[in-house]
């Protein structure tokens, strides 16, 4: 089946507008791969030394796989992603306290969203997503730099949360 000539672009190159309003970038490439797939490879980065006196630096480096209702890529579409995480934040989990964390780690979960055109070469994407995130940290005291928990080496954290939320605007190339 011949893919429709609206849907004829083979990449988009991607910012998202909602979360560089808030100062944390995310930028991303999105090429098909068939008549209703795509792949998605995109970055966010926070660069925030400090917030409210805490640290909030983070990346996170997303590859995801999606479905698309229509061969055009327009309308709702379902992925599912991978990637990897690196920080030196206070986890949600810790906000209000001296406790702050330093690690890296593995992202798997999946996102569902839904992409209109805005002319011929540029379209929106809102998405949200996210599942597990599997990470080694280092617990420490901001006020003094000691280590809060007792692990030796690195400590072990499993959670489930979303990672995924925005709106990108999308040029097609």
């Amino acid at each position: 089946m011949a893919v429709p000539r609206a849907a004829g672009a083979q990449r988009y190159i991607k910012g998202n507008l909602a979360s560089t309003l808030v100062g944390i970038p995310q930028v991303g490439v999105e090429r098909r791969t068939g008549e209703r797939t795509t792949f998605q490879i995109d970055l966010l980065v926070s660069p925030w030394q400090s917030i409210r006196g805490k640290p909030f630096q983070f990346g996170i480096l997303v590859a995801e796989r999606r479905w698309h209702r229509n061969a055009d890529l327009l309308g709702f579409y379902a992925g599912l992603n991978a990637g990897l995480v690196a920080y030196h934040m206070q986890k949600p989990f810790y906000w209000g306290t001296d406790y702050f964390q330093n690690g890296f780690g593995a992202v798997l979960g999946g996102t569902v969203g839904y992409k209109w055109a805005v002319d011929e070469q540029w379209s929106f994407d809102a998405f949200a997503g996210g599942g597990t995130v599997q990470s080694l940290y280092k617990g420490t005291l901001w006020s003094t730099g000691e280590p809060y928990e007792p692990a030796v080496d690195w400590n072990k954290s499993g959670e489930l949360v979303p990672y995924r939320l925005g709106v990108m605007l999308s040029r097609r190339r």
